[in-house]
Formats: structure tokens, C-alpha cells, sequence
């Protein structure tokens, strides 16, 4: 599922714009893109990247993308490393982050920050640390999905057998445990410390596009 965003240059009042460049991209296209703009060495300040959000299905089409509102270009290899990080998802782990997203923007419970293109890498990066299930909306139904998916120890399933035990109450505890929320769009928890993986390591060089795609222009300076 790629991203898309609006390519977009002002200059003195005077707006261009692209619409639909679709994200993860290769640097002879980005260029391609910046010279049907009039992209020069000295103008450089009057492009930036507007409108990014992903491109919506039947399932992602009620959850927000969060993305920032804009970017200079100098963001732009995080954009693209974002976007080619997320098109090597599977469909069910797109909607996982996606979820992700929308849930650690808009809680005040979520401990970990999503405001910006790094926060979204950093979650990427940790999304095997979340658990998620669509559409599971009350602890019932959560229960249900504990006892079909997770593995029990073998006394916990023989309790279960004979009735000693509350598995709603279990499923309370395991929500407890993984700071579980019923969202709209389904149930979410997560254990654990995340690892602030991309704030350590940043984007690798094979995912950098904008020095190449710029580089007869700006030889000397490192950007």
C-alpha cells in the first residue's frame, strides 16, 4: 500500500504543485517530479511535501493517517523510507500500524509519541511488541480470541476444562497486563519497552533518495 503526497512549490505568491506522487520512489523520478517545477539550486526553500497519507481501502478508510501536515525536502528520505518500510507489510500488519498510528496519536494513555515521521518509524519498527485484533470490541469476544489464538499452560487449560476458572477474569488480568484498549476499530495492547530503533540508527543509506536525485546540483554541500 503506498503512500502518496503533493509535491508542492511557492514561489512569491505564485503556487505549483504535483498531486498523487506515490511513495517509496526512486531519485531519477523524485528529480523528474522537481524539474516540472522549475527545481534549481538556488530555490530549493520554495519546494516542500504537503497531503501525505496512504491510499485507503475498506478497512483503513476510517482511521486517520496522521501523517505531518507538511515537510521540507530535506524529510524527504525518512518519507521514503517510511513508505518502503510499510509497502514490505502484509495487508493485516499495514492495518496493525495504521491502528498503531492513529491510536498513539490520539490517546492520552499511549506512552510512546506519534507526531511526526520519526515517531512512526519508531513504532514500526516495534509493531511485533502490539497485539491487535479487529473488530473485537468487548472483553468477550477478546476472551474468545485468547482461548482460539494464545497458548495456555497446560494447568490453566485444565482448570479451564473443569470450570475452576473465570476466564473473563483471566482476560481482565491479561488486559492489565498489556495495557489493553477497546477501540473503535478493534482491541490493542502492547507489553513492554519499545526499542527506539530508527531514533538510533536513522535512514539507512540504500533508502536515501534525495542526495541522488539532486546531486549535479549540490556537489559540495552534505544535506
Amino acid at each position: 500500500m503506498p503512500i502518496t503526497a503533493t509535491i508542492a512549490r511557492e514561489d512569491f505568491g505564485h503556487h505549483q504543485e504535483i498531486q498523487n506522487v506515490q511513495f517509496p520512489i526512486e531519485p531519477d523520478a523524485l528529480r523528474a517530479k522537481l524539474d516540472q517545477l522549475g527545481f534549481a539550486e538556488d530555490n530549493i526553500d520554495q519546494f516542500y511535501i504537503k497531503q501525505i497519507d496512504y491510499i485507503h481501502d475498506e478497512y483503513t478508510d476510517e482511521i486517520d493517517s496522521h501523517f505531518p501536515e507538511s515537510i521540507d525536502l530535506t524529510e524527504i528520505d525518512t518519507l521514503n523510507y517510511l513508505a518502503d518500510r510499510i509497502d514490505a507489510l502484509f495487508d493485516a500488519e499495514q492495518l496493525k500500524l495504521f491502528t498503531l498510528f492513529d491510536y498513539a496519536a490520539s490517546s492520552t494513555s499511549f506512552p510512546y509519541d506519534c507526531v511526526g515521521l520519526d515517531d512512526m518509524l519508531n513504532l514500526t519498527d516495534n509493531l511485533e511488541r502490539f497485539v491487535f485484533f479487529p473488530e473485537v470490541n468487548d472483553i468477550y469476544e477478546l476472551a474468545e480470541q485468547y482461548l482460539n489464538t494464545r497458548p495456555l499452560s497446560q494447568r490453566l487449560s485444565q482448570e479451564l476444562a473443569t470450570g475452576y476458572v473465570d476466564i473473563v477474569q483471566y482476560t481482565k488480568q491479561v488486559i492489565d497486563s498489556e495495557h489493553g484498549n477497546f477501540l473503535h476499530w478493534g482491541y490493542m495492547g502492547w507489553s513492554g519497552e519499545l526499542e527506539p530503533s530508527f531514533s538510533e540508527h536513522g535512514v539507512p543509506d540504500e533508502a536515501r533518495v534525495w542526495e541522488k536525485a539532486i546531486h549535479d546540483l549540490l556537489p559540495d554541500k552534505a544535506l
